[in-house]
């Protein structure tokens, strides 16, 4: 078969994407079959690929390429390649019109990525000057090979990969720039990259010759871009991951037969870009600069070549130009190379010349296989890489949002846990477990690397668990120190670590605290949704997520898992947390697992799946379980002939024994040892045979111990009821306790060492001795324990709870004071021990001890309970469920948040609704809970950063006949208002001035406080005190960018995007002027103090000022490079200020329009500028997060204020003391007001702030610095603006609403 010769290749595009791939290339056929001549028919033939559009998602696109010549129906595309030619297809059923075309102009897909997991990156390929965006990357041999296509859609097949085509013929006669050609490749990012999946999307670029000058000029632009621009470029630079630079030449090239080409035409267009990149080129020198600052932490490789190229020549028999002249190096090494040091810029030589550097043939051409290996690393590496960089900023916050991620997560700390089990059980005891690193399944596990996980089984008290404390312990000194270890316990009787999620959380805790980076996974869905993330109904789905990417991290190095006491994990849980462990065990091979439980068939069933697994079965290694077990009887029998003087005799008759009867069982040694800790010596022996073989007849003996005591089973029966471990001070609050022993920890103690062994205490916190203990007392020992029934127990823990929550809890328990006070800095007293510096408030003796376990799970009690015998006159109208939450549910929010348990809360009381819901004697009782749902569920947020909110933000923000509003109206702070009025009932969003359809913009007061006007699709006018509509000023074509008040407040003025300003009578709404001029949208107005002239700046980077009463442009003020963000007169009215996205404030000079001042500092982009009042100061604000404060003569940075968030409105208060802010009043150093000559006095300060204000995170209201109301998130500010006592607030959804303070 003779081989088949490349041909010309065409693009159809305007295929519906609604039909299948098949039924469009079977149209697209008959389309082309129809319009070939009849003697094309048998002489061409062609093959057509159908491709997604990279625009539209209802379009697909089509590559051609036909073989034995152009078709000619398509001959005048081959005349005049930049042409397209429209064809209607011939199909009756699918008819539509397609576009073909030669040039490949915009982005074209090259294939359709793999379906079988999502889209890794975006690869984009810039072709270079009078390149063509297919052809270029197109081998010369007979098969036409295009690798990006062919070569690349193998070896990365999940790549949305796209050539990039743009008119750069040398003979055209555009006249385009480096910047024209850099802004139309952002014009068409904005449209390929346009949600912000897509932005987010790691991004490869491949750039030859020129196209590499226009992608650094395009990147440069993207970083002096912010996300309020234009979201798509300002994300460019961060989703960038790495470059292919082919022949770039970023210190020009050689381009005099190009000028010789040009030369016989005067003034050709062509000749100024030439200009911009020949050798030399200032232009490119000064770009240089910039791309290399900005490249340093990305991949670059750069390919250079090595051959040289032949020059243009004027060919007299064709009289056109070829490439037959002499060689020259068209872009020698040091214009290619960007110089940067080896670990920052792989250096690439190609034998090959400046064309030719990207064309490959085949698969295995070297210059593919650098390329290709390059990628592949790029697409490995990349996606955690970029998703970390749209992580907020590093900055002030960022280790704050760290700590608290790490915060959220843990809901235990392993390591804690292991100490705790290693002191319950006496010590760790090397000589108990040390048998292991003998095993030869161990050692076969820990060398072999196929032999991923290790399942350690055994019946109970055979020592599983300080078996994998001692494995734990030993893989420490046996791993490198850059290997992580992370290990869990669980724990059936402790409902925080007894469930699948508690597991992952566990491990995800040590492997953060050891590997910080790893962190950036868990806060690409934490910063989303904050701690519900693992708390809520799909926090086992996105932890699964989380934990499988970490696995699959390449950097990840050598990793051990411990999982111990699988067998204790809830029985709903254990199914998908042992389906998670058999999957993830064969994710890595740099990942080893080793998990415990007890021998039960449906474990073993599930582990059986694994693929790499060994098994280690305690019973089969009886020889090595019994010499263990007979050194741990060694080392008690000699600690309990210390602690009572035995004789010799007596030691060894209590040894002989013990290693008779104790048949491998640790448990059962350490539970006779502890009943022998206080028997003296000469009793040890009589005693000895009353401790029974076996562990069910050692707990029978201890059942009948208690018998006499109601007491000690009273308490049995309460911890074996409950759903975590309890204290000494919630034990007294469930038992009767005799007389003045309910405080006394020390007399607690011997009352719970009474009871028969089966309870052990560690910090005042009682716990079984081992879950096989609960097991035999709620299996075997029931009536002992139970007589009148388990339920009889839950019901008096369920009441007993109501009275002790009525009792103790009070508003303020804590004494925290401010509203504000955040839960951050208030103990978890769960975790006392370890006192963090930042928690100011810590009681000396917490007085919600007795009640936090009654908090949490009083419902899941009385859940539990016989409702027909017991709680049936409870959960009546009137009841004591209904008078507990009329007087005490505040005080109950505020408890469960300094608990951290708001999330369970939520969950309570929705159990309680739907037990309601069945019964016909409680309606009102029901609808009291139906509205404490809304209630706690509508402020979750605001009680889990502030307990106090409960009686603020809760209460303020809800509506007005809300029974929970009602009942505890007289706990509403007194001092702030909310106009206008909350509703009356509850509804899925909350209204406040419905008067915008679409987010507002800009709000701004009147100066003397009376209004308030806010931007939106129109502008509008309230009343500031009683929140009325006054007036809608209805007129632009575009959403209102910005409003302003003039100084007598009799005028309003606004700017829009529709690049119009119009100038309003403030009273009667009628439009005065209507100012057009500016050719980008309007950004920012302000009036003159007179009121005469007015200023507006506008993203076509001027400012502009007007005469108000006569509309005539007075001024075009031009010098920024970039969008003019805002603008700001002098008191005087003679001076004009400006504040650009170019970093710099410009000072003007109002009458002669010149530049007197360029004032640079800032890191980015300006958003706010003002001048004192008496012109001798000016203060701006950035995107940097801080606030400069200039002399506005010398132009000096005087002070710069560290403010931590990008301030949109400034202003100066009369006196020039203070320094008004969207945040409050900063007061300024009072040695600025020495000397206007004095320099920078202070820099990065963090200021204080007064008066009334919104937070720096714009979540509170907050007066001097303190903050007092959390605002829920649909009264959150996308704009607002602060005067004396007043807040007036635009909200995303179109409302607007005022908080006053009295």
């Amino acid at each position: 078969m003779a081989a088949r010769r490349k041909g010309p290749v065409f693009r159809v595009t305007g295929l519906p994407a609604s039909q299948p791939d098949d039924d469009l290339a079977m149209s697209l056929k008959a389309t082309i079959d129809d319009n070939l001549a009849e003697d094309e028919q048998s002489k061409l033939t062609f093959h057509a690929e159908i491709v997604p559009s990279c625009y539209d998602n209802k379009e697909k696109v089509a590559l051609v390429e036909f073989h034995g010549g152009v078709p000619a129906f398509l001959s005048e595309l081959k005349d005049n390649p930049l042409r397209d030619w429209q064809v209607q297809t011939g199909d009756e059923d699918i008819n539509f019109d397609l576009n073909f075309d030669q040039h490949f102009f915009g982005f074209t897909q090259l294939y359709t990525p793999k379906a079988d997991s999502p889209v890794t990156a975006d690869i984009i390929a810039i072709t270079g000057l009078d390149g063509h965006a297919y052809g270029s990357w197109r081998g010369k041999g007979n098969l036409g090979r295009m690798w990006l296509r062919d070569f690349v859609s193998k070896d990365l097949p999940h790549c949305r990969t796209m050539i990039y085509g743009y008119n750069s013929k040398l003979s055209g006669y555009g006249i385009d720039t480096i910047m024209d050609y850099s802004r139309g490749l952002m014009e068409e990012l904005k449209k390929v990259r346009n949600t912000e999946e897509l932005r987010k999307q790691p991004l490869f670029f491949i750039a030859h010759s020129f196209g590499g000058i226009i992608l650094a000029h395009c990147l440069v632009q993207a970083v002096q871009t912010h996300e309020d621009g234009d979201q798509t470029i300002a994300s460019l630079y961060k989703a960038t991951y790495g470059m292919l630079l082919f022949g770039i030449p970023h210190k020009g090239l050689v381009v005099d037969d190009m000028q010789q080409m040009l030369a016989g035409q005067d003034k050709h267009p062509r000749g100024k870009l030439l200009e911009q990149i020949r050798i030399n080129s200032d232009l490119l020198a000064q770009q240089l600069a910039d791309f290399k600052n900005l490249i340093r932490d990305r991949k670059v490789v750069s390919f250079y070549e090595t051959g040289q190229t032949r020059q243009l020549e004027f060919d007299d028999e064709s009289k056109c130009w070829k490439r037959t002249g002499g060689f020259v190096m068209a872009v020698d090494t040091n214009s290619t190379l960007l110089q940067l040091p080896d670990s920052k810029e792989d250096k690439i030589p190609l034998d090959a010349d400046h064309s030719m550097i990207v064309k490959f043939d085949a698969k295995g051409d070297r210059g593919y296989t650098s390329a290709r290996d390059k990628l592949l690393q790029f697409e490995r590496d990349a996606p955690d890489v970029v998703a970390a960089r749209f992580l907020p900023s590093p900055g002030p916050d960022s280790k704050k949002e760290d700590k608290e991620c790490i915060q959220h997560l843990r809901v235990t700390d392993p390591r804690d846990d292991k100490k705790r089990i290693e002191y319950t059980k006496g010590g760790l005891l090397k000589g108990s477990y040390c048998w292991i690193l003998e095993n030869s399944d161990f050692q076969q596990w820990r060398d072999d690397q196929q032999s991923r996980l290790l399942w350690v089984k055994g019946d109970p008290g055979k020592g599983k668990t300080m078996l994998l404390c001692g494995i734990v312990d030993e893989l420490k000194g046996l791993m490198a120190q850059t290997d992580l270890l992370s290990y869990f316990f669980c724990q059936a009787t402790d409902s925080r670590i007894n469930n699948a999620t508690a597991v992952l959380r566990g491990l995800l805790f040590l492997l953060v605290e050891q590997q910080p980076f790893l962190l950036s996974y868990i806060r690409v869905k934490h910063d989303h949704a904050g701690k519900t993330l693992f708390e809520d109904v799909n926090s086992w789905a996105a932890l699964s997520e989380i934990f499988t990417n970490i696995l699959q991290d390449p950097s990840l190095n050598s990793t051990y898992l411990v999982i111990d006491a699988l067998d204790e994990c809830v029985e709903a849980d254990l199914p998908k947390l042992l389906d998670f462990i058999v999957k993830k065990s064969s994710v890595s091979p740099r990942v080893k697992w080793i998990v415990s439980s007890r021998n039960w068939p449906r474990i073993e069933k599930d582990l059986d799946t694994a693929t790499h697994k060994l098994r280690l079965r305690l019973e089969l290694n009886e020889r090595s379980i019994s010499a263990a077990v007979s050194t741990f009887i060694k080392v008690k029998v000699d600690w309990l002939a210390k602690r009572n003087r035995y004789s010799r005799n007596t030691q060894d008759a209590v040894q002989r024994y013990l290693s008779l009867n104790a048949n491998g069982t640790f448990l059962w040694v350490a539970l006779v040892c502890q009943g022998l800790s206080n028997i003296s010596g000469w009793e040890a022996q009589q005693k000895l045979k009353e401790f029974p073989p076996g562990l069910d007849a050692l707990y029978w003996r201890m059942i009948d111990q208690i018998k006499g005591s109601e007491l000690c089973k009273r308490i049995l029966a309460v911890v074996s009821a409950v759903y975590r471990p309890i204290t000494l001070d919630e034990l007294a609050s469930f038992v009767n306790m005799p007389d003045g022993v309910a405080n006394e920890h020390q007399v607690l103690s011997e009352i719970i060492s009474l009871c028969g062994s089966f309870l052990t205490l560690q910090e005042c916190t009682i716990s079984f001795v081992h879950q096989s203990a609960k097991d035999f007392l709620v299996e075997k020992a029931y009536n002992d324990i139970y007589p009148p029934g388990i339920e009889c127990i839950h019901y008096d823990i369920f009441s007993r709870s109501l009275q002790v929550m009525s009792k103790k809890l009070r508003r303020d328990i804590y004494g925290l004071g401010d509203p504000g006070f955040p839960i951050n800095q208030v103990p978890d007293m769960d975790q006392v021990k370890k006192p963090d510096v930042d928690q100011v408030k810590q009681p000396t003796l917490d007085p919600l001890s007795p009640a936090r376990y009654a908090c949490v799970y009083w419902i899941d009690h009385l859940l539990n309970c016989d409702l027909t015998k017991n709680a049936n006159n409870d959960l009546r109208d009137g009841g004591s469920i209904n008078k507990f939450l009329c007087q005490s549910f505040l005080y109950w929010l505020e408890a469960l948040s300094l608990c951290r348990s708001i999330s369970d809360g939520v969950v309570l009381i929705a159990k309680l609704e739907s037990l309601l819901q069945k019964r016909v004697d409680a309606c009102r009782l029901l609808e009291l809970v139906q509205d404490a749902r809304r209630f706690i569920m509508y402020h979750k947020v605001a009680l889990e950063n502030s307990p106090l909110q409960a009686y603020a933000s809760a209460l303020l923000f809800s509506p007005a006949r809300s029974l929970i509003r009602s009942y505890f109206k007289h706990k509403e702070p007194k001092i702030i208002i909310i106009q206008p009025a909350i509703g009356e009932q509850w509804s899925a969003c909350l209204q406040t001035l419905e008067g915008h359809s679409n987010s507002v913009r800009s709000v701004a007061f009147s100066h003397d406080s009376t209004r308030l006007a806010s931007a939106s699709s129109d502008s509008t006018i309230w009343d500031a005190n009683s929140g009325a509509c006054l007036q809608t000023l209805a007129g632009h074509s575009d959403s209102v960018c910005s409003v302003a008040f003039s100084h007598d407040s009799t005028r309003l003025a606004s700017g829009s995007g529709n690049r119009i300003v119009k100038i309003w009578d403030a009273s009667s709404g009628a439009c005065l002027q209507t100012l057009k001029g500016h050719s980008g949208p309007v950004r920012s107005v302000a009036f003159s103090h007179n009121s005469t002239w007015l200023a507006s700046a506008s993203s076509d980077s001027t400012v502009k000022i007007w005469d108000t009463n006569s509309g005539a442009c007075l001024q075009t003020l031009e010098g920024h490079s970039n969008s003019v963000r805002s603008v700001a007169f002098s008191h005087d009215s003679t001076r004009l200020a400006s504040a650009s996205s170019d970093s710099t404030v410009k000072i003007w000079d109002a009458n002669s329009g010149a530049c007197l001042q360029t004032l640079a500092g800032h890191s980015n982009w300006v958003s706010s500028v003002a001048i004192s009042h008496d012109s001798t100061r000016l203060a701006s604000a950035s995107g940097d997060k801080t606030a400069k404060i200039w002399d506005a003569s010398s132009g000096a940075c005087l002070q710069t204020l560290d403010v931590g968030k990008v301030l949109s409105n400034i202003s100066f208060d009369t006196t020039g003391l203070y320094l008004h802010t969207d945040i409050g009043a900063i007061s300024i150093s009072a040695t600025l007001l020495l000397s206007s000559t004095t320099t920078t006095i202070i820099e990065s300060r963090k200021p204080k702030y007064q008066g009334l204000a919104l937070s720096s995170d714009e979540a509170w209201i907050a007066h001097n610095s303190k903050k007092l109301v959390w605002l829920p998130s649909e009264y959150r500010p996308s704009c607002f603006a602060v005067l004396g006592k007043k807040i007036g607030i635009g909200v995303g959804s179109g409302k607007v609403w005022i908080c006053e303070t009295l």
